[in-house]
């Protein structure tokens, strides 16, 4: 480089210097912070009195361990009890046909009933219409003149017998609470009623024959322990001498947590699928080079100048636009592979929900600096066989461009969550949809209580590859100096 002052070159040093120690700073505090935080939530009586705490998943049994006798004798006095699921694959199907149907059964009411109150006399919907309180003035003074039609068709029934369950209405009454009108939709409700109560006695039927200890057990058991410390004691032990047997235990999962359909799976076929998953995504690190090489090809700023219109701006804003628009579109191609990913994750046997995203992060992310930061490099038309990826002049043309490509999209990544994340405006633009058309009291409640799944396994690849480059770089750093040059 020819500069004219050198002594220029410390400065930046200082600032690089400055920035690193901050970083790092913040690292430190922030991973005490978590540490107090998880040493806080673990400590407290509500978490470690739970059974879900006190409870330990293994999976990839032997069969001839799948005994309580055997984990009695393995885990000593610790031991309270287990639990060896069994394969009920018709019991699966049942209860989810009986889901899909009570489903069903909910809309066709909400129709039936919907229909019921548009044949309601008009006096009744003006009467309704004044219930309308949110959208009135509140004052101190009751609404009476609205009360005298409730009043006169409310059951006149004195003594009602609340222990027998059962309440004798008139039929002149009864007429109020009928949904059940004789139309198409009516019949339809009584249909799935019916088809509703043969499935739950087909299900009870199986429930108990599935009790009474039918249906092959899967290579799985949950055991619980008489405490927290125990627990945590036999987490962190190795039961079996025979390797991938009983290697893999989750502590602390809930039901809703676990993947049921992975729990059959023997500790080959696990191992076998495994390497089928890692074939599958090394195809698909292949697949998207060529749509990613696509993408940087035509938002390049030569290709973007024969725009028409764009060739009259500023390089500035020509730049800008190629480099957003880069960004966006390997956005939408990276897009799917998180959910790829998942897929492959349950195909390979991961047993829980949190084991799964931390399956997609760690892939997610090679994923990322392959595609986006080594891709380019690798694309180019600069390698020949007489040039090497590990030349200095290579490196020193391509590193910096491949460094902006992935520095604009990692920039557009996380100013564009942020923005999604503070304004919402698809769940905005949902719960306008939606409150014209409520639909069903349980797509109602899920829209109002329910809180949207965050897949983290996409999210923290993102944010965490440039930390975690800079990391390995430091670490190779130190340890090549105190290896070899410290002796």
């Amino acid at each position: 480089m020819n500069l004219e002052n050198p002594n220029r070159l410390y400065a930046h040093v200082v600032v690089s210097w400055v920035f690193t120690v901050f970083v790092l700073y913040i690292l430190w505090r922030e991973h005490l912070y978590y540490i107090n935080l998880r040493h806080v939530y673990l400590s407290q009586s509500g978490y470690y009195e739970r059974r879900t705490s006190r409870t330990i998943l293994i999976t990839s049994i032997p069969e001839h361990c799948l005994s309580e006798k055997v984990f009695q004798k393995l885990f000593g006095h610790s031991f309270v009890q287990c639990w060896i699921p069994r394969a009920s694959r018709r019991l699966r199907k049942l209860v989810k046909k009986r889901e899909k149907k009570a489903q069903q059964l909910q809309d066709e009411a909400v129709a039936v009933i919907n229909e019921g109150n548009r044949r309601r006399p008009s006096r009744l919907r003006s009467c309704l219409a004044t219930f309308d309180w949110m959208r009135r003035t509140r004052s101190n003074e009751p609404d009476v003149e609205n009360v005298t039609f409730f009043q006169r068709t409310a059951p006149t029934t004195k003594d009602v017998d609340i222990h027998s369950g059962v309440v004798q209405i008139s039929s002149k009454e009864r007429s109020i609470f009928d949904y059940e009108l004789p139309s198409p939709a009516g019949r339809k409700v009584k249909s799935t009623r019916s088809d509703l109560h043969l499935l739950n006695q087909q299900i009870s039927k199986l429930r108990l024959e599935y009790q009474a200890g039918q249906g092959k057990h899967m290579n799985a058991a949950f055991i619980e322990f008489d405490s927290f410390a125990n627990a945590q004691a036999a987490f962190q032990s190795i039961p079996q001498h025979q390797p991938l047997q009983m290697c893999r235990q989750v502590m602390g999962v809930k039901p809703g947590e676990i993947v049921w359909s992975c729990l059959r799976m023997k500790w080959w076929e696990r191992l076998l699928r495994q390497f089928v998953v890692a074939i599958l995504i090394g195809g698909c690190i292949i697949v998207w080079i060529m749509p990613i090489a696509l993408v940087e090809g035509y938002t390049s700023a030569p290709m973007v100048r024969k725009v028409p219109g764009v060739s009259e701006l500023p390089q500035l804003a020509v730049n800008a636009i190629s480099g957003l628009g880069r960004a966006l579109l390997m956005w939408i191609l990276l897009e799917f592979v998180p959910f790829l990913m998942r897929l492959c994750a349950k195909f390979a046997g991961v047993p829980t929900l949190t084991d799964i995203e931390h399956f997609v992060h760690k892939r997610y992310i090679i994923f990322q600096a392959l595609q986006i930061f080594l891709g380019p490099m690798i694309r180019t038309r600069s390698i020949t066989p007489t040039r090497s990826f590990l030349d200095y002049r290579f490196l020193h043309e391509e590193v910096p461009m491949a460094s902006n490509l992935y520095m604009s999209y990692i920039l557009v990544r996380c100013l564009s969550a942020g923005a999604t994340e503070l304004i919402q405006l698809w769940q905005l633009f949902l719960n306008m949809v939606q409150r014209k058309r409520p639909g069903t009291p349980r797509t109602t409640y899920k829209r109002v209580y329910e809180l949207d799944v965050v897949h983290w396994g996409s999210v923290y690849p993102v944010m965490t590859t440039v930390g975690v480059i800079g990391k390995y770089l430091k670490q190779q750093r130190y340890q090549t100096s105190l290896t070899f040059r410290s002796h």
